[in-house]
């Protein structure tokens, strides 16, 4: 059985609207870092990177979530030969429970091709997930089928480009749901540089992960939401390391 570990802090960046520290996190034998912003709420959300990028992607919107209303935390995903990918989740359980810890009731997990299916993972296996973030999911990632960890207890939202053949393939087996809403793009974009190309996209997602979801019973089914450049928003678009 692998245990789930959480050590201590240690330096922060500092930034206008909150401060982030690094933390290191544990899973069996392995350590590896994340980036943590606190706050007085509940709630909490993980970010996940992408492949080939570390838990530093997602420092921007780790800021900006903490200086809203949720403690924050990027983690950096162990590589397979670290961790097996049907382990992989144990990670973000791991983040999981360092919100937990801090105290946070709530969780919600962003990931993005393969994390996505990873945060999926963790929130069947915990059910203290109770939002996950999917940003072009893969149907079936490193022996992860997304529809098979795909649970109607969770709130889903999927962010994708309609020339995303992987993620198109994904949504149609998963189905028409009251718990999955959608945000597509017709621009062709994948993984982080949908939030890259539109900062509106990353505006609604923030959105839908701050209000309170509505309960499942009065849910929409399957809302789908074309993309509108033309509004004021308070995001930028997630910066990216390329």
């Amino acid at each position: 059985m692998i245990f789930l570990i959480c050590l201590g802090l240690f330096n922060v960046a500092n930034s206008e609207e909150t401060t982030l520290s690094t933390v290191t996190l544990q899973v069996d034998t392995h350590v590896t870092p994340a980036l943590y912003g606190p706050n007085e709420s509940t709630d909490g959300v993980i970010f996940v990177h992408s492949r080939g990028q570390d838990h530093k992607q997602w420092a921007y919107l780790t800021k900006y979530m903490s200086s809203k209303t949720q403690k924050s935390i990027s983690m950096d995903r162990l590589k397979f030969d670290q961790l097996q990918p049907e382990k992989q989740h144990f990670q973000v359980l791991s983040a999981a429970q360092f919100l937990i810890d801090e105290g946070a009731t709530d969780l919600s997990c962003v990931g993005i091709d393969f994390s996505a299916s990873l945060c999926a993972q963790a929130a069947a296996a915990d059910g203290r997930i109770s939002r996950v973030v999917m940003i072009s999911p893969d149907w079936k990632s490193n022996g992860i089928a997304l529809q098979e960890v795909f649970k109607p207890t969770i709130r889903y939202l999927a962010l994708y480009s309609e020339f995303d053949s992987h993620a198109l393939r994904t949504m149609e087996l998963l189905g028409e749901h009251d718990n999955l809403e959608e945000i597509t793009s017709g621009k062709q974009a994948m993984g982080p540089k949908l939030l890259y190309i539109h900062p509106k996209m990353e505006a609604d997602m923030v959105q839908w992960l701050l209000k309170d979801p509505p309960k499942m019973e009065s849910a929409p089914r399957k809302v789908i939401k074309p993309l509108n450049e033309d509004i004021d928003i308070e995001t930028k678009g997630e910066e990216l390391p390329w």
